[in-house]
């Protein structure tokens, strides 16, 4: 027979997994909400996990804003919102695409959900305050489980406080919401907090023109008591908000359309009055709402982008609710859910998704309808730029559906691209079907603004369009306000600008009715780093007359030409010049373009004279002509003076101009100049152009040349400026530690410096950080990251910097800020075996990683023949036996040290005596450790996977142990004893 043999650690391992597997199957249900604390401006999700419950069980989670500070939920705190998960349900499908609106399980651990909210989804679900998330069982499978959610205000240099009264009395825990005044009757709600208990409120925002609104149960406000406050950088505008006391009621249900058994919860609802009083409420967890109002004529709708995360699609417009004869109850509101999906990207010209809240707008028309529609519907893009908008199916081919970008996005800087679909009138969408639509953004730091009137008067309300006229088809938008003026934030293109005629509340058919005017042509507006105007004038239903002389630069008449005026409607008029250059035509009321025969003019020795827009209103407008001899007019001279600066890399392009001599002109480069910068090549009709290579930086002097049609010429010295590469250094950030000071900068080279550069951050720096301008030179500026960071975690932003000529390079950064407190969280360690193999890993938590381990500096050395890696690992086989204490050393990646001292036990290897047989029966002796657990296991081939467990001496008090195998009638046997746990 052999020795028997030794073979430790295998039964240690699968003991170890049957406890854990033992502790999962009993662990009570847990619920946690991540992160718990987040400011107003947080971009991430909110992580709900539910662990430890019945596989494929359902968990309703709610939220409840906690108005009061008693800690317990009670019916003063409103239902917020309210969703239900299943345990291996990833949310709505259809078409085989996730509505990703629609929180669901996203791990596939049973009995765990995973889901995630949408912070920026819902601006209700942004207002500072105190939430709790409620999670419980509607099978009544375990008891409900609370968690809080803290929301704080972003600590803006400037702010807007007060207190809320009613009646000179202060109103409690009201409810704060600050508006962006967006025309007409809207408000574009951006946030809000809760009023403490003294009725005291305060709301950091960035600079701007504001309506705050105090909101309570029992109680209407008045949007026009704190409307049009203007915040300046740094000030604090202080106003207290008026609540009027309500006197009666309007309530109702908010319930699936398709079942009404189905209500929806936790939507927030708006009731606006004709006269500028607004209520709110929320559906309570069945779908009903109740709302305290006043005798008045009311229109009630809820949030679109809260219907979203249900998985249901809004109604476009508002219910109508008069309360002049008391209160209103019954009222049904029935919304569709989702059948249909618009999906795809929201990214910018870089391929980037933007950081932060970009709404999705969908909304149906109905060809045979006047192009009115029904529903509307909200999405928004998550942090990797990827959306989706839920719509409702419908086998009507007239029935059309538009997606865009919401008009009311947190992104004023930037112009979205329209999708094919919405330039092509809209798509049918069948119940089932989804549709891709990718969106594209560009940097839009220019306007064009105006003003919009009417018969004389301002409209206040309408809806200004801008689309560039590239591939793309970028627009812009805007709502006129109380004067009819707009503003468009756009970028290099040529836009042209129109108003919404038909359509939703912000159309020309809702404010003027269909039929009381004439929809203006578009304005065409070229914009290359400049501003650019659009005033436009809607035309009445009337007719007038356009007249006119046509004469030439001496004042004589000119007889016989032809002029036209025609409009973008199609319609056309035309009128010969009489004897004394006179013409005139009747006219519809509308915008006409008028032109002069360039033909005619040419055949009668004139040159060609530019169109003119001219509008008709009701009244007569006179449009003059002045035409020019085709003879030398003028001495020949060239206007260029100036060239703008180009960069390196970067495709320049600039037109010359000449005036004077007798077209058409022909350019070159004047005999003797200087060559024309690397890269760049002179047209001969007077274009520069070309990409410049680093050869060209600096000022480079040439002399251009224009020839006329007569032979005449002249000459111009110009000088172009080529400036290096605008780059940005995109080296990693340093880590940081929370609590202590932090700096980092970030380079950025090249491009026109003269004057250093500015910036601009997407994204979020960890709280306590800010950006300031470092250093600076005439060719780079260092931008300084400083201060103390005081939340822990990663955090990423995108970095945008522009040169005096608004060029703009940018880079992706994070930043990671972590614990301050290192600790080595290994406390004890596993007995080793003399001669045996032993491993054991060190463990720590905190600091800043990686981490780095030692041996501490005067500590007794580890037992012989094991040795401590710098990443913590403990190895080798210890020779003697005995119990040996060393301390271990922990270093952080910023030089932060924890020391712990350990105890490691070597047990003597077992020592077997002979084997006995007598008859059918093995005895054998050995010798351990007490207290030490050893397996005795059999075989009967050393080959062989199975092996017997003989004999257990489960933590004897006694170190010498005899082993009787009594069925021992093999040929042989082989034994081996297993040392461990």
């Amino acid at each position: 027979m052999k020795s028997p043999s030794f073979k430790a650690g295998l039964w240690f391992v699968i003991f170890q997994a049957g406890l854990l597997l033992c502790q999962i199957a009993s662990a009570s249900v847990g619920f946690t909400v991540t992160p718990s604390l987040v400011s107003n401006t947080y971009s991430g999700p909110i992580t709900l996990q539910v662990t430890g419950i019945t596989p494929g069980d359902t968990v309703m989670v709610q939220k409840f804003l906690h108005a009061n500070t008693n800690r317990v939920i009670d019916a003063g705190d409103p239902l917020w919102q309210q969703v239900n998960l299943t345990d291996g349900q990833g949310g709505m499908v259809i078409g085989g695409v996730t509505n990703i609106n629609v929180p669901g399980d996203t791990d596939t651990v049973a009995g765990r959900i995973t889901a995630k909210l949408n912070f920026q989804a819902d601006f209700s679900q942004t207002f500072a305050g105190n939430y709790f998330f409620k999670a419980s069982s509607p099978s009544g499978h375990f008891a409900p489980i609370t968690n809080s959610l803290t929301v704080t205000n972003f600590p803006y240099a400037q702010k807007l406080t007060g207190t809320v009264v009613s009646n000179g009395v202060a109103v409690p825990n009201a409810t704060v919401i600050l508006f962006e005044p967006s025309g007409g009757d809207d408000l574009n709600p951006i946030g809000g907090a809760t009023a403490d208990n003294s009725g005291i409120y305060t709301i950091p925002a960035p600079p701007g023109a504001y309506t705050i609104v105090a909101f309570k149960s029992n109680f209407v406000a008045n949007t026009a008591a704190a409307a049009n406050l203007v915040l300046s950088s740094g000030e604090t505008i202080d106003t207290n908000l008026s609540l009027i006391a309500a006197t009666q009621s309007i309530s109702g249900r908010v319930f699936d359309a398709n079942n009404s058994s189905i209500g929806l919860p936790g939507l927030f609802m708006a009731v606006q009055s004709t006269n500028g009083l607004l209520a709110t409420c929320f559906t309570d967890a069945n779908g009903n709402f109740t709302t305290r109002v006043n005798a008045n004529q009311w229109k009630i709708g809820t949030d679109s982008a809260g219907v979203a995360v249900l998985g249901y699609v809004g109604l476009e417009n508002k219910i109508k609710v008069s309360t002049g004869g008391g209160s209103v109850s019954g009222l049904s509101i029935a919304l569709p859910e989702a059948t249909a999906l618009f999906y795809g990207t929201v990214k910018d010209s870089f391929g980037n998704p933007l950081q932060g809240e970009v709404a999705i707008y969908a909304d149906d028309q109905n060809i045979t309808n006047n192009y009115n529609g029904t529903y509307q519907s909200d999405g928004y893009a998550d942090t990797n730029g990827n959306y989706v908008t839920g719509v409702v199916g419908s086998p009507d081919i007239n029935e059309l559906w538009s997606v865009s970008i919401d008009n009311s996005s947190s992104f004023p800087n930037y112009d979205f691209s329209q999708a094919s679909l919405d330039q092509n009138g809209g798509t049918n969408m069948a119940v089932g079907e989804v549709m891709p639509a990718n969106f594209t953004a560009i940097l839009a730091t220019d306007h064009i603004t105006g003003n919009v009137e009417f018969d004389g008067s301002p409209v206040s309300g309408v809806q200004v369009d801008a689309y560039s006229q590239d591939t793309n088809n970028y627009q812009s938008q805007a709502i006129t306000d109380t004067n009819g003026n707009y503003s468009l934030n756009v970028g290099n293109d040529i836009w042209s600008v129109s108003l919404n005629c038909q359509g939703n509340n912000n159309s020309l058919d809702s404010i003027l009715g269909s039929g009381n005017y004439q929809c203006p042509c578009s304005t065409n507006v070229t914009i290359n780093n400049n501003n650019g105007t659009a005033n436009i004038t809607v035309g009445g239903g009337g007719s007038g007359e356009i007249f006119g002389y046509v004469t030439n630069t001496g004042g004589n008449p000119i007889v016989g030409v032809s002029v036209s005026a025609n409009d973008c409607n199609g319609d056309n008029y035309s009128a010969s010049t009489g004897g004394n250059g006179y013409y005139s035509f009747d006219v519809m009321n509308g915008v006409w373009n008028v032109n002069v025969d360039c033909g005619g003019l040419s055949a009668l020795g004139y040159q060609c004279v530019g169109g003119q827009n001219v509008t008709v209103s009701g009244d007569n407008v006179e449009q003059d002509f002045t035409a020019q001899s085709t003879g030398t007019s003028g001495p020949l001279q060239i206007t260029t003076t100036v060239l703008p600066y180009g960069m390196v890399s970067n495709f320049y392009n600039q037109q010359l101009s000449a005036s004077g001599g007798q077209q058409p002109y022909s350019w070159s480069l004047s005999p003797g100049s200087l060559p024309l910068p690397p890269g760049i090549s002179l047209s001969n009709n007077g274009v520069l152009s070309g990409t410049p290579g680093a050869a060209a930086i600096g000022t480079n002097y040439f002399s251009v040349r224009v020839t006329d049609n007569l032979a005449n010429t002249m000459d111009q010295l110009l000088s172009l400026v080529i400036d290096p590469a605008f780059t940005m250094a995109t080296n990693a950030l340093p880590n940081g530690t929370a609590g202590t000071p932090y700096s980092a900068n970030i380079l950025v080279s090249g491009g026109d410096a003269d004057y250093g550069y500015s910036y601009n951050v997407v994204g979020t720096l960890p709280p306590g950080l800010n950006v300031s301008l470092g250093t600076i030179t005439s060719s780079n500026e260092l931008f300084l990251i400083s201060g103390t960071p005081t939340n822990i975690g990663t955090f990423s932003f995108t970095f945008q910097a522009y040169d005096l000529n608004f060029d703009e390079v940018q880079g992706n950064f994070s930043i990671t800020i972590t614990s301050s407190t290192l600790e080595i969280t290994t406390v004890s360690l596993r007995n080793a075996t003399a001669g045996a193999d032993y491993t054991n890993q060190l463990q720590a938590s905190g600091g800043a990683t990686p981490y780095t381990w030692s041996i501490a500096l005067g500590s007794q050395p580890l037992p012989s023949a094991l040795t401590l890696s710098t990443n913590g690992f403990i190895s080798g086989a210890p020779a003697a036996i005995g119990t040996n204490s060393f301390i271990v050393r922990v270093t952080d990646d910023v030089s932060i040290t924890m020391t712990r001292t350990l105890t490691l036990i070597t047990i003597p290897k077992p020592d077997l005596g002979s084997a006995v047989k007598s008859g059918a029966q093995v005895q054998f002796g050995f010798n351990g450790a007490i207290g030490q657990n050893y397996t005795v296991q059999l075989s009967t081939n050393l080959s062989s996977s199975n092996w017997t467990s003989l004999f257990i001496t489960n933590s004897a008090t006694t170190s010498s142990f005899l082993v009787t195998d009594p069925n021992a009638t093999d040929k042989q046997g082989f034994y081996r004893i297993l040392v461990g746990p």
